[in-house]
């Protein structure tokens, strides 16, 4: 199926609903298909989604926070070393949002005709999941004139405040529909298993449809935390929060083992690895590689290796990196360094995973998020628990073995950087250790959480022409200021390492 793409911003009248060139196109007819349905463009949607928040970010934020860093013997990249970045910086990630909020916006349009309320519902939390990501990298987007086509080729850019407001809005609007009986109703087991790829292993009878739908609700919910706890900085915002959250508590949210991953069964076969996976794994199997340069290029920081080393973490360490054998010790590679250091860890043999679904919330970052939400005091609730389970819940994606006991003994060691009551900073614990939950994981959440509070305290560039700063919001793609030309120039001149997004105050 093809799409023609009009421009970057409108992004396209769609002609019919686009396909991501991925095995997912085994599902359709590209060469005589001419329409489709929210039912055959939903499992492209929700791929998308789960692939560009694995991909999008680890070269470049991924360094920024710590996790990553280029080794001896490898060109570094210029702008993420030096944090000069230019209009092509992260461009992609722009083309491939709005790209995927089409498929979601076309979901959506033909749920509403075809009495697929579900569809509908999942199209718009996914949708406001695709534009908090825009809005936290460019803060004003195209929103309520966007995906136009051919009726505006020019869209006006919103305020990123007011776009998270209606995401927010659009999300009790979903939540609302995943509630009502004609949802429950509307669900297929046999047909929609294959079509919603993300907690779908919860389909597998109608008697198991209320919890299908509920994994959604609490999805969503989650996915609001989200988005109200990166503004929890912002001024005079407080009251705005408690009310958006208020009668909201922990059984709302995804919980222990209820991980949001997209899965389309992603196979051990190369084209239809998982997206992860992909990045480093060009060909062969996963117990027999190819590797592609990425894997070559992208080591362990120095950073990352040094901070779970001095918290006792080494089974996580040992899930994220793999020590190489050529090396007797753990070391990473320090950030910005020219040289580089010989030999440093490996992105992780256990994380590189061919067959693993894509992770968009999981629910350790859910009971982080809850952790710091009644820290603040937005929601009741006892932090410490929340805390301590969100660490049992890393363990348990990690696949440590015995991993609530496992995480007892992590946790409980005479150390403030882990042990909650030795702490003097809770918000510091909270964000420090969820840095170490994500990794790889959840990258652009950790690079927002490093923004609006300053935590960890990761370490910048050494890189001799580095700007000292870690950009704090990315300049509009070239392509958007040649097509969009006048609504961009309204937006101003931007200055990356100091004019924040609006919730980075």
């Amino acid at each position: 199926m093809k799409r023609i793409f009009l421009s970057i911003s409108a992004l396209s009248m769609i002609v019919i609903a686009g396909c991501k060139k991925n095995f997912l196109d085994i599902n359709q007819n590209p060469n005589s298909a001419t329409f489709s349905t929210a039912q055959l463009t939903m499992p492209i949607a929700l791929e998308g989604t789960g692939r560009y928040i694995q991909q999008s970010y680890i070269g470049g934020l991924g360094m920024w926070v710590g996790y990553y860093a280029t080794p001896n013997g490898f060109s570094k990249p210029n702008e993420t070393y030096t944090y000069d970045i230019s209009n092509t910086y992260l461009a992609t990630v722009w083309d491939n949002l709005y790209n995927n909020i089409t498929d979601l916006d076309y979901v959506e349009k033909q749920a509403a005709g075809q009495n697929l309320p579900v569809y509908r519902a999942i199209a718009k939390v996914m949708k406001a999941y695709d534009y908090h990501q825009l809005v936290d990298l460019w803060d004003n987007v195209p929103y309520t004139e966007a995906l136009q086509g051919s009726n505006n080729f020019a869209p006006k850019y919103d305020k990123g405040q007011a776009i998270y407001e209606d995401l927010v809005k659009q999300i009790d609007t979903a939540i609302a529909i995943f509630k009502t009986g004609g949802a429950a109703a509307s669900v297929s087991v046999s047909a929609d298993r294959a079509k919603i790829i993300m907690f779908n292993n919860y389909l597998t009878s109608a008697a198991a449809i209320p919890t299908f739908l509920n994994k959604w609700v609490k999805f969503s919910n989650t996915l609001k935390l989200m988005l109200l706890m990166n503004q929890s900085q912002m001024p005079g915002r407080d009251t705005y929060i408690k009310g958006e959250l208020a009668g909201l508590t922990r059984a709302d949210f995804l919980d222990l083992t209820e991980d949001a991953l997209v899965n389309p069964v992603y196979q051990d076969v190369a084209g239809k690895y998982s997206p992860f996976f992909s990045v480093f794994v060009s060909a062969g199997t996963q117990a027999a590689p190819t590797y592609t340069d990425s894997y070559k290029s992208i080591k362990a920081s120095d950073y990352a290796i040094t901070t779970y080393t001095n918290n006792g973490d080494t089974l996580r360490r040992a899930f994220y990196y793999t020590k190489p054998a050529n090396n007797a010790n753990w070391v990473g590679t320090i950030f910005g360094d020219p040289a580089g250091i010989a030999n440093p860890a490996n992105i992780g043999t256990p994380i590189l995973s061919s067959t693993a679904g894509a992770p968009t919330i999981t629910a350790s970052e859910s009971l982080f998020l809850q952790a710091e939400a009644v820290q603040r005091g937005y929601i009741t609730g006892t932090a410490q628990t929340l805390y301590q389970d969100a660490i049992v819940a890393s363990f348990t994606y990690d696949k440590i073995p015995n991993a609530a006991a496992a995480a007892a003994v992590f946790y409980n060691q005479p150390n403030a950087a882990v042990n909650w009551t030795l702490a003097t900073d809770k918000i510091a614990l909270i964000i420090g250790q969820k840095w170490a939950a994500l990794n790889s994981i959840d990258i652009l959440s950790v690079y927002n959480d490093y923004r609006r509070t300053g935590f960890p305290p990761v370490p910048l560039s050494t890189d001799a022409s580095s700007k000292g700063k870690i950009p704090v919001r990315m300049l509009y793609p070239q392509r958007e200021l040649q097509l969009n030309t006048a609504n961009v120039n309204a937006e101003g001149t931007i200055a990356p390492l100091t004019q924040t997004v609006f919730w980075d105050k």
